[in-house]
């Protein structure tokens, strides 16, 4: 082969890698950052189970303590967000065996969607945890 065909074929190996680099890097960053999401997401729900299984046992022990003191209708709506609790706390054990298996190929997407979804669950967690310490704080100092 003379040097020109040479300097073509190295010149097209070049060109390829500079194509084919990228790419391959673009790949394996998206694939970290997915499961660094996930990872993320996973301690989200995580901290949004244990926080609605604290709040769900304090709202009981306070209905058990406090309920003969209370009215009717608010010992009943408190009654009533039990079995509610639960259920998110049954849901939120169903997304952490759901979305455990970083090898199940969920796009970056589908996780993002799914934190978003958490975050909501985790406001209204929080907001029922306030609410049952609120609660809890004035029946104690009456």
């Amino acid at each position: 082969m003379k040097i020109e065909h040479w300097a073509f074929v190295v010149s097209m190996l070049a060109l390829l890698a500079s194509i084919g680099i990228p790419i391959v890097q673009w790949k394996v960053t998206k694939k970290l950052t997915a499961n660094a999401s996930r990872t993320l997401l996973l301690q989200k729900i995580l901290g949004v189970k244990s926080q609605t299984y604290i709040a769900m046992h304090e709202l009981i022990w306070l209905l058990g303590k406090h309920g003969p003191k209370m009215g009717n209708a608010q010992r009943s709506n408190l009654q009533s967000m039990v079995p509610r609790m639960h259920q998110q706390h049954n849901d939120l054990e169903n997304l952490h065996e759901q979305w455990r298996n970083y090898q199940d190929g969920e796009p970056l997407e589908e996780i993002e969607k799914m934190h978003s979804i958490v975050d909501t669950m985790a406001s209204e967690a929080s907001d029922t945890a306030k609410l049952i310490e609120n609660g809890k704080r004035s029946y104690e100092e009456a």
